[in-house]
């Protein structure tokens, strides 16, 4: 177990949290895990995070757990379906996703009885959105990861263990370093350093590991690099 930085979490989502770790037993019996970028923040206090994702495997798990959920003081119902339900609890957006098709690559860690992915984890599941969709928080995060905690080609290798061959290393690279359509809404960010460099750190990345997929061709790394 490790200490989360529950500093990094605003008033709303700290009162939150600590109704989630009293009610643990149940995410721990559906197997919910906690991911996102305040799973990450909760490990590397990077930034400021305001939302909960949680995510399990299992199946059909949308009623059960809007019935849990409404026990918390403040909880507002806004979606339900089979397998997901987003609520807010007094301003904190918390949502649960379950049938989630992704197995974890590496162990959930523990943070006051909730299992919270891994930064590993966390990351593959980040480089999978930049591909589908453009959140600055998620290159923001991405950045972080890469900057001081797993290179990119750890994530790339973990990638086919999680995704299969399916995954378009090629795509990804291309879409790390692509910016023009990003939201510009900066999250709160506690490491400052990242508001200037997270582009450079993405880039750099990028190329190093263009380097190793492409070894000793002709083409440069630099061309898979855009602004």
């Amino acid at each position: 177990m490790f200490k989360p930085r529950l500093d990094v979490l605003p008033k709303d989502q700290h009162c939150l949290w600590g109704q989630l770790c009293e009610r643990r037993r149940f995410l721990a019996k559906h197997d919910y895990y906690l991911a996102g970028g305040t799973a990450l923040a909760l490990q590397i206090g990077h930034r400021q995070s305001l939302d909960f994702d949680f995510f399990s495997r299992k199946n059909a798990l949308g009623r059960l757990t809007q019935d849990w959920i409404q026990k918390l003081a403040g909880c507002v119902i806004r979606d339900l379906d089979t397998n997901t339900v987003h609520a807010e609890v007094r301003g904190a957006k918390i949502s649960f996703i379950g049938a989630y098709r992704y197995r974890t690559v590496e162990p959930l860690v523990d943070a006051n009885g909730i299992k919270i992915a891994s930064v590993v984890d966390i990351g593959l599941m980040k480089l999978l959105a930049v591909t589908h969709r453009a959140t600055l928080r998620d290159y923001i995060d991405l950045a972080a990861i890469l900057k001081r905690l797993v290179p990119l080609k750890n994530l790339m290798v973990a990638s086919r263990k999680k995704y299969g061959k399916k995954f378009n290393v090629l795509m990804c690279l291309r879409a790390l370093v692509t910016f023009g359509d990003i939201d510009q809404e900066m999250p709160n960010l506690i490491d400052r350093t990242l508001a200037t460099s997270w582009q450079n750190v993405l880039r750099e990345a990028v190329k190093r590991e263009m380097r190793r997929q492409i070894d000793g061709s002709e083409r440069d790394p630099a061309s898979f690099v855009e602004d």
